[in-house]
Order: C-alpha cells, then structure tokens, then sequence
C-alpha cells in the first residue's frame, strides 16, 4: 500500500551562529481514504542544497520508508508519477520504480527510478523477477542503455523539449510565430497573474478547463498515464497561473517542479489551456510570460514535456523495427495531434533530448495499443467523431 507524501521544508534560525536548522512538516495522503494526516519531525541532511526558502518536496512512502525524487532524477515525469495513482515496486536497497499494471500482463513502468545510481540495478533485478512482462515508456538514454544490455529493445518514443532559461530567447527567425501571438496577446491587455493559493480563481480554472476541452477535444475525458490531470486546488510544489482580458479569466497555466528536492531547478508544464473566448495568442502570451517570469526568480529550467511520437531519425540503440515501424504509422493516425505538438514546441528552440520506450518483445503491438487505450487517446478521438 502506498502513501503520497507532500513536505515544506523550513529554515529555522538556530543559536550561537550554528547553520539553521531544516525542519520539515509531512502531510501524508492515503489516496482510497483522502484522509490527511500531518507531522513534524527533524529533517536528515540531503545532498544538494535549497534553491528557495519553503522548497516544495515530494515522495511515496511504502512500507515505512520514504521514497523521494533525488537530485538526479529530473525527467519532466519526476512529480507527475509521485502524483499520480500508480503502483510501486521498491528495491531491496531502496529507491522505487512506478508502473502500470496493463492488459496482457504488461506491466508498464513510467519514466526512470525514483533511485541513486547505485540502486537502481538491484532495483531492477527486483521488479524483473516480480513481473514477468515488463516494459518502459519515457525513459532517459541512462535507463535505455542499462535495459539494452538486458536484451531489450529499445525504441525512441518522442522528445522533451527543454528551455535553460538563462540563455533562451525569443529571437530569431524560428519563434517568428510566438512574437507575433505574443504582441497580439499584450495589445489587447492580457494580463498574467499566478493564483496557485487562490481557491476562488483555482474553481474558475476549472471551468476554464472544461470549456477548452470541450472546444478543442468535444469531450470532458483528460488524457492520463503520460501526463497528469490537473487538479484545481493547492499543490505543494505546483506553480498555477491565469491570464485574464477585461476582467475574466481566459488561460490558464499548471506547472509542476522538474525535481521536487530543488525548486529553483525548474518546472514542466502540466496543462496550458485558454477559453474560446480568449484573444488570439492567449496562450502564447501565457507561456513566455510565465517563462519569462521564472528568469528573473532564478529558475534555471523550463521544460515544455514530452512530444510523443516524435522519433529519431538514426535510432541510437538496439532497436526494434518492427515497433519503429508501428510508431511511424501511428504518427498518421488522427487520435492525436503529434506533429503539431512537435512543431509549436520546436519555435521555442529548447535542448531536445530524446526518450525512449523498451519492451523484450520486437514486435511490441500490445504494449503500443496498450498505451493508446490507458492515455484515453482513443475514446477522446471517439468522443470527436460523434460530438
């Protein structure tokens, strides 16, 4: 059984000139009751220092011990999977793999080991002698690499798309596009406003939300398993903002931390949405604002998620052609908006790092279907055709 856990680290002053004191107040969240329970205790020392005062930490707790994002992992998945309702698999020397048990006796694990580097091969010697099906989606060329020299295939999947903010700009030919909606946003007087601890705006949000899904997707069903739902209340560690014309809110913008150990790291955004009554370049506007935003705090790392889909031209490792092959036909299938996704993505000009899906199997058409039907891109495409 796991319990989700949400810490908000301190500084407390200590006497005598000594360094302050970390102390730590844990809200543990047992998601079948939503119940939740609060303490206080000593923080241990951790590697890696506080970039903000009231650093946002997260982790699972199973069996007793707590299960954190550490420092090195930093994958835009890092706080969607601690958040998210999936189940754990811990190994013998700690650290944690999480996963979806699918169809087929698939089970599918979501983005890299919650683990130092020195637990993560015990970890996996663990979980494989548990699942006799296991297979990887989203995970870094690290993890790839270890799953390539234990007989997976392993397939690029897409891109993440990665803005180090102390060097990015809007310049350039390229983001042509994203000026152009940007000035049409500000000459209309759209203005951004973060409401992440404002329970009325955050109800607003919601229906913001509704409207968009409805408009864009003609259904009220939110994709899930490779990105989280958003949830509109307060969120230890989430960054929530709006954009609003004439009074009324017309975007909105969730962020999650890239690694929840370090605030000042940076941020993956969660959902970016806009009404249909929101000017054109709504959402544009939001989003370099928010970038920019996030430069003057300090923030080195503004990650724009993963475009799934979005695959290598050489593959970098032993790989499957037969699932390249199913990936590349998928791509033209009209669930899903994946070269448009690449394409706006692409304006910013991020560092692009590619991601990787592995399955022992070289012709890995269940476990593809299998990721269609649990990210609801089907019944959303469904939901389309007869709305």
């Amino acid at each position: 059984k796991i319990l989700y856990v949400d810490t908000i680290v301190h500084n407390k002053e200590s006497p005598d000139g000594k360094p302050p004191q970390l102390i730590c107040s844990t809200s543990v969240l047992a998601p079948s009751s939503n119940r939740r329970y609060l303490a206080s205790h000593p923080a241990k020392p951790f590697g890696g220092r506080l970039r903000v005062a009231g650093t946002a930490v997260a982790g699972a707790v199973v069996d007793g011990a707590v299960v954190t994002t550490e420092t090195h992992t930093r994958h835009c998945l890092a706080y969607s999977a601690i958040s998210g309702d999936l189940a754990t698999h811990t190994g013998p020397l700690g650290g944690a793999l999480l996963y979806f048990p699918m169809r087929c006796g698939i089970s599918l694990v979501v983005g890299d080991p919650l683990a130092s580097p020195d637990q993560i091969e015990p970890l996996l010697d663990d979980f494989f002698q548990a699942h006799a099906r296991p297979s990887f989606v989203q995970c870094s060329e690290d993890l790839a690499r270890r799953l390539e020299a234990r007989s997976f295939f392993v397939n690029s999947f897409g891109i993440e798309t990665e803005l180090v903010l102390s060097r990015w700009t809007s310049g350039g030919k390229r983001a042509h596009m994203l000026r152009k909606n940007f000035n049409k946003a500000e000459l209309m007087g759209v203005k951004v406003m973060e409401i992440t601890d404002d329970a009325a705006r955050l109800d607003v949000a919601q229906s913001v939300s509704d409207q968009w899904l409805r408009a864009a997707k003609r259904t009220g069903r939110e994709l899930r398993l490779l990105t989280r739902p958003p949830v509109f209340a307060h969120e230890p560690g989430t960054r929530k903002f709006a954009s609003f014309h004439d009074g009324q809110m017309v975007g909105i913008g969730f962020f999650d931390p890239l690694c929840v150990l370090q605030a000042g790291l940076g941020y993956v955004y969660q959902v970016l949405r806009e009404s249909p009554a929101a000017p054109e370049g709504t959402r544009t506007h939001l989003l370099m604002s928010i970038a920019n935003s996030f430069r003057a705090e300090g923030i080195e790392r503004l990650s724009l998620g993963l475009s799934p889909n979005s695959l290598a031209g050489i593959e970098p490792l032993d790989y499957s052609r037969w699932t390249r092959r199913l990936l590349q036909i998928s791509r033209k299938w009209p669930w899903y908006n994946f070269a448009g996704q690449e394409f706006y993505k692409s304006r910013f000009g991020g560092d692009e790092k590619t991601v990787f899906v592995a399955s022992r199997s070289a012709l890995a058409a269940p476990l593809l279907w299998n990721i269609v039907i649990e990210t609801g891109m089907l019944q959303t495409y469904w939901s389309q055709l007869l709305g």
